[in-house]
């Protein structure tokens, strides 16, 4: 799976970040549409920063549903990344 990471801060932590993903490659942020909670070993996902486009070799652990900052409430799709390579 391909993805945009749109957060990965101090409240998702060291060991998960949220990204808009797609089974299509691409490079721009409007490219992927799925909101995805990405959860990995915090060593594979060490050099990872907001903004940067990657490549998720993952399984799918289900959906969780949160509160926005804006207090709508998104469900997002949840996978466990076994490798991460940062492609953009």
């Amino acid at each position: 799976m391909y993805g945009y990471v749109t957060q990965f801060d101090s409240v998702t932590g060291t060991s998960m970040f949220r990204a808009d993903t797609s089974a299509v490659e691409g490079n721009q942020w409007y490219e992927f549409d799925h909101n995805t909670i990405v959860n990995f070993d915090p060593v594979i996902g060490r050099e990872i920063i907001d903004g940067d486009v990657v490549t998720l070799y993952a399984e799918v652990a289900g959906s969780r549903s949160y509160e926005t900052t804006l207090g709508t409430s998104e469900t997002a799709l949840v996978l466990k990344a076994n490798m991460i390579d940062i492609t953009g």
